[in-house]
């Protein structure tokens, strides 16, 4: 294992034998991910030290945390409006879903390059994709309001409740600096 240029900090003591526990740490990862990620845990000697190795395989679904690392608005029992979280699984079925009604009316057109015939959609679904996240992630979660998708057959746009951060304005968005919003 190459460490140069590297800090070493090692595994501090967390549980009742003194030492940090891989199983348990294991355990911990497999319980606040969703779907649960099985992981490897070990304990190593680096520099006479313990270092903790975790290794995370491949998965072929988007992993995401029980606690949601996303939130998505909704309603709380008392009507007030709240954060809750928006797990890995819901996320996946919107964009499918999403996703389903942008191939469904998105046109073609097939562009000949000599003997080779190839399609091309009006709207790239690698596009698409970005920007609906980016109106889901990026909205302004104390407004009300839900991001909404819009295709015509000269334009596609998606829009979500917010806009520039105090300060900010088209004539200066690339050279202001980047602001930290509270979430929910």
């Amino acid at each position: 294992m190459d460490l140069r240029g590297r800090r070493v900090t090692g595994a501090r003591a967390r549980h009742e034998s003194g030492r940090t526990d891989p199983l348990r740490v294991q355990a911990l990862i497999g319980n606040r991910t969703q779907p649960a990620l099985s992981t490897i845990v070990s304990v190593t000697q680096v520099e006479g030290r313990d270092v903790l190795v975790i290794d995370v395989p491949d998965s072929p679904l988007v992993v995401g945390t029980t606690g949601g690392l996303y939130v998505r608005r909704a309603l709380a029992s008392d009507g007030r409006p709240t954060c809750l979280p928006y797990h890995a699984h819901e996320m996946l079925a919107h964009e499918i879903e999403m996703l389903a009604r942008l191939q469904a009316r998105n046109s073609q057109e097939e562009l000949r390059f000599g003997l080779l015939r190839v399609p091309v959609a009006a709207y790239s679904e690698t596009a698409f994709r970005e920007a609906l996240a980016n109106a889901l992630i990026h909205r302004d979660y104390t407004r009300p309001g839900a991001a909404h998708v819009q295709l015509s057959p000269d334009q596609l746009e998606i829009s979500s409740p917010g806009g520039f951060p105090s300060g900010v304005r088209l004539g200066n968005l690339l050279v202001t600096p980047p602001h930290r919003v509270a979430r929910c």
